[in-house]
């Protein structure tokens, strides 16, 4: 009797199987979420506030009334400083600098000097790829000039006005390095020496800077 329930228990659990094996499978997919792509807002890398220092070379030349025209040359060193704003892929800012200056010139007697220049300018300029500025600058200009002849001598500060050019770039993250040309002219004046001298004095200058960006 038992022989029989075991017999009979085999064959079910075979018919059992062989059904399953017939009803159709159902498989399960799980998808994996796909990652939507955010816009990426461009990122205004040359706004904000920075400082500096540079050096470059100026030539400059006295033209004076006397027909005498020193023309004194020489390494310039200072500090700059500024702010940019910038919308899309232009760049406005405001710049300030102060440079000693190395200009010490005697020509038939007649000396003439300069040893500092400030100027208070505004850029307006271009990102380019690659962290790449392009712009130009102009503004006001201030210096101190010095004639002399002999034992006569007289110093004035000048007031005129300064354009130019440049391109920058970053070194780093907050690190910039710039080369830029600037052409100042500063107004007429007359120093009395022996006579009544009239000079005007203007420069070219070329020089290279290296700025903290905040």
């Amino acid at each position: 009797m038992k022989q029989l329930i075991g017999a009979s228990l085999l064959v079910l659990a075979g018919l059992q199987s062989g059904y399953a094996a017939d009803l159709p499978r159902t498989e399960t997919y799980f998808e994996s979420p796909v990652a939507v792509a955010t816009p990426v807002k461009e990122q205004k890398i040359w706004e904000g506030a920075y400082i500096g220092a540079l050096i470059g070379y100026g030539w400059a030349q006295f033209d004076t009334s006397k027909g005498v025209n020193p023309d004194p040359n020489g390494i310039q060193g200072g500090i700059y400083g500024g702010y940019n704003f910038q919308i899309d892929q232009y760049v406005f800012g405001i710049e300030s600098d102060f440079v000693l200056t190395d200009f010490d010139e005697t020509s038939h007697g007649l000396k003439a000097e300069s040893d500092w220049t400030s100027t208070l300018r505004v850029r307006a300029g271009v990102a380019l790829p690659n962290e790449i500025l392009v712009y130009a600058t102009g503004g006001l200009a201030l210096t101190d000039a010095e004639l002399s002849h002999g034992a006569v001598s007289q110093d004035e500060i000048l007031y005129g006005y300064t354009i130019g050019a440049g391109v920058e770039t970053y070194l780093t993250k907050n690190v910039t390095f710039r080369a830029e040309y600037l052409y100042t002219d500063f107004e007429d004046e007359t120093f009395n020496l022996s006579s009544g001298t009239s000079a005007e004095f203007d420069n070219h200058t070329l020089r290279v800077g290296v700025g903290y960006k905040f």
